[in-house]
């Protein structure tokens, strides 16, 4: 009976430490530390710049893409908003002309002032979808939505990030250990009543 309780008090302990050991590894130790020929140092930090990288590709691939970017921008309303201001800044121009040059009133006032503006209007408005596509060209060359979250999560503090992510999994890591014991004690029984029969 003896056999049976040590086997399973062992086998506990030993699959607690196991699984606390998982849970600790990513984390320690936070500088490389060399045991004989290998060189042993926290999974998180070893591999940061590779984590932060994929965490940006998942990012661009899923969520803002060159083409969900592209199709956000051809769905702004910009003509609603061009018109009335290409309207004002016409109106402005054809007032310094015309106070700059008098004898231009004969011309920039009433129904041709008015043709002169719809033709000129209707051509900038004809370059709307252009300016929409230059944009985003313009855009996807500069911004890097995978970049650029790699490069913030590069600058974050890894303190701070070990010390959250520690906190966020504390629980599960609590719950796992206890898995870890329970199946250790499982297999100690196991082992103690082989042991025990074998005695």
């Amino acid at each position: 009976m003896l056999i049976l309780i040590v086997s399973i008090i062992f086998g506990g302990a030993i699959g607690y430490a196991i699984v606390m050991g998982l849970t600790i590894l990513p984390f320690y130790p936070k500088r490389p530390a060399k045991i004989g020929p290998f060189e042993v140092h926290g999974a998180i930090r070893r591999y940061w710049p590779a984590i932060t990288e994929r965490i940006g590709t998942i990012a661009e691939t899923e969520f803002l893409s060159e083409d969900d970017l592209r199709s956000k921008v051809e769905q702004m309303d910009i003509d609603s908003e061009v018109e009335p201001l290409i309207d004002q800044k016409m109106d402005a121009f054809f007032d310094d002309v015309i106070k700059q040059v008098p004898m231009a009133a004969m011309f920039l006032q009433g129904s041709m002032a008015d043709t002169l503006k719809e033709q000129a209007k209707g051509q900038l408005v004809q370059l709307i979808p252009e300016l929409k596509e230059k944009m985003v060209d313009k855009i996807g060359q500069e911004f890097s939505p995978r970049q650029l979250i790699a490069e913030k999560l590069q600058s974050l503090d890894l303190d701070d990030v070990e010390r959250r992510l520690q906190h966020e999994m504390h629980a599960p890591c609590v719950e796992l250990r206890m898995y870890g014991s329970a199946l250790g004690a499982v297999l100690g029984l196991v082992q103690g009543i082989v042991l025990w029969i074998l005695v």
